[in-house]
């Protein structure tokens, strides 16, 4: 999380910076907030914040980013934003984006912080902020136009029965030059994405880039883009009291000193490259092309968004290569299961020719030299030197075969014993017999001993004193089935093998002893003294948050 020192420090540079420099002031908080830890956690608000302030930028805003805000932090970036937009003039711009868990409860909206715990709608005054109350801050700065962007309608999170609470936003009613844009309609829920962003945040960045489209314009673009990418199952809205119009990327770069009829002309040769160069890879899914696009324009009009571009397709096409090697690592153990058991050298030899660099290829070597070797008639393997006819030499080559012969059954020295697979066989032996050893790596660690010597004491064996060896393999593969008994605590039940958390009806919570009892009973069976505990932490001063205007927030 970013220090709350750190990102007032950032809002309050805003306040220092010189606006003679351009006609339109442009200033924004971004906010996405993932990891909450009392309610389901999100994983692309973070990412959906940094894609939004590198676009921002792009187009010329001055940003301040929260990440992973608490309630507090929230709420003094919101009012030092206020202060910023008032200080830069009547002319200027400001925006707002938030990503995270949002609600509607009574007919408003609620942007919930990390951290907050709510249990009940009382809660959401003191632990979530009020998006009325954030409007009401942009509107008291009385700047020409103010932007509110929530990708922030994801299901609702909270647990219980919350009779009043909606899905999704509620509508909200746009102050004068004010335009509200939500990542879902009214009552309808977002997707929170699962490449890297949301579905709307991906559409904005793109939109906001494109050069001549007034706001509403691009936010019709967003719109079409969001429903195609899911099927009609959501849909952006936009609430407006715009006066003017607004473009992100104009469609004319102009200076001061230019005449009306110069500032009509197209865009300098060089940005015209550099804008066809762009609008041919914008939509491409190879990362290269936008690093060859840096390559040529490192401070170009892009820049910013093609290295979050990169950032993006690198971290979907690592997550793609991590999911395929998972699925041929699954392929690979479920074709050895299938011959591992059996004696014909063919079906061994099938795994080979399919998987020749496979977790299991150097056992399946050995297997198909064991069967060779057994196959084998008995003079072939006792004489594989010159034949003698003397008869003490015979004798001599025969035992010398006879001792090769052992050297490669199950368990010798040169069978399982110096097999470097061996830990991952042992590992994998143990998890078919329901002894989890904590991951099937070739790591023989303490969760590994401590598995096998569970099975042992379920089997009823007495196992090698080196745990690692052939031995130990042939005393596991005996077994067939599970010999570990399935082990839930107490707040799980066992199903289908597996244990899975205790679910209680609605209002009822599940107690640390894994029963279901009512809320209100949980709530009486405090602990002796809890309520002194309670009254002298009243007794301290409290503690007042003047975050929005006037409005005083006061916690204990």
């Amino acid at each position: 999380m970013r220090s709350i020192h750190a990102v007032l420090s950032a809002l309050c540079l805003m306040l220092l910076v010189s606006h003679g420099a351009q006609a339109e002031e442009r200033v924004a908080l971004v906010i996405g907030n993932s990891s909450y830890k009392n309610i389901p956690a999100l994983a692309n608000p973070n990412r959906d914040a940094a894609l939004m302030e590198s676009t921002l930028r792009q187009v010329g805003f001055d940003v301040v980013t929260a990440i992973d805000a608490d309630r507090r932090t929230m709420g003094r970036a919101i009012r030092n934003f206020g202060k910023a937009l008032r200080s830069a003039g009547k002319d200027a711009v400001g925006l707002i984006y938030f990503a995270g868990h949002g609600i509607q409860a009574r007919g408003g909206n609620y942007l919930i912080p990390i951290g907050a715990t709510i249990e009940d709608l009382a809660d959401l005054e003191i632990e979530a902020l009020s998006a009325s109350d954030i409007l009401a801050q942009l509107e008291s700065a009385g700047n020409r136009l103010n932007l509110v962007i929530l990708d922030a309608c994801r299901n609702n999170p909270l647990k219980g029965d919350m009779r009043s609470m909606g899905r999704g936003l509620a509508r909200i009613k746009a102050a004068s030059g004010t335009l509200v844009a939500f990542a879902a309609a009214p009552g309808q829920v977002a997707s929170d994405g699962a490449l890297g962003n949301s579905p709307y945040t991906a559409a904005l960045a793109k939109a906001m880039v494109k050069p001549g489209l007034t706001v509403e314009q691009m936010f019709k673009q967003v719109r079409v883009s969001v429903e195609d990418e899911t099927g009609g199952q959501q849909t952006p809205w936009e609430e407006s009291s715009l006066r003017g119009e607004f473009y992100f990327t104009p469609a004319v770069q102009t200076t001061a000193t230019q005449s009306p009829a110069a500032q009509t002309k197209q865009p300098s040769n060089g940005n015209s490259v550099e804008l066809v160069f762009w609008n041919t890879i914008k939509d491409s899914q190879d990362p290269a092309l936008f690093n060859d696009y840096l390559k040529q324009y490192p401070n170009g009009l892009f820049a910013g968004l093609a290295r979050t571009m990169i950032g993006r397709l690198e971290a979907t096409m690592a997550q793609r290569e991590a999911s395929a090697n998972a699925a041929r690592q699954a392929t690979d153990i479920a074709y050895w299961n299938s011959v591992k058991d059996s004696p014909d050298k063919a079906l061994i030899q099938s795994y080979l020719d399919r998987f020749p660099d496979g977790v299991f290829s150097t056992l399946a070597q050995l297997m198909i030299s064991r069967l060779d070797a057994a196959n084998r008639p008995a003079d072939q393997v006792a004489n594989r030197t010159v034949p003698s006819n003397d008869p003490a030499h015979t004798d001599a080559e025969s035992q010398s075969g006879q001792q090769q012969l052992a050297s490669i059954e199950p368990g010798t020295a040169t069978d399982l014993d110096q097999n470097p697979d061996l830990p991952r066989m042992i590992q994998a032996a143990l998890a078919d017999a329901g002894c989890d050893p904590g991951g099937v790596d070739g790591q023989w660690g303490r969760n590994s001993q401590r598995a096998l010597d569970r099975f042992a004491r379920y089997a009823n064996l007495t196992l090698p004193d080196e745990p690692v060896s052939g031995a130990t393999l042939r005393q596991l593969r005996r077994h067939d089935g599970r010999v570990c008994p399935l082990s839930c605590n107490v707040r799980q039940i066992e199903k289908n093998g597996r244990c899975i958390a205790k679910t209680c009806p609605a209002g009822q919570k599940l107690s640390n002893s894994g029963e279901c009892r009512a809320k209100s009973q949980a709530k009486t069976n405090k602990k002796p003294g809890s309520q002194n505990r309670r009254k002298k932490r009243r007794s301290r001063p409290a503690e007042c948050d003047d975050y929005i205007g006037n409005a005083l927030i006061c916690r204990e």
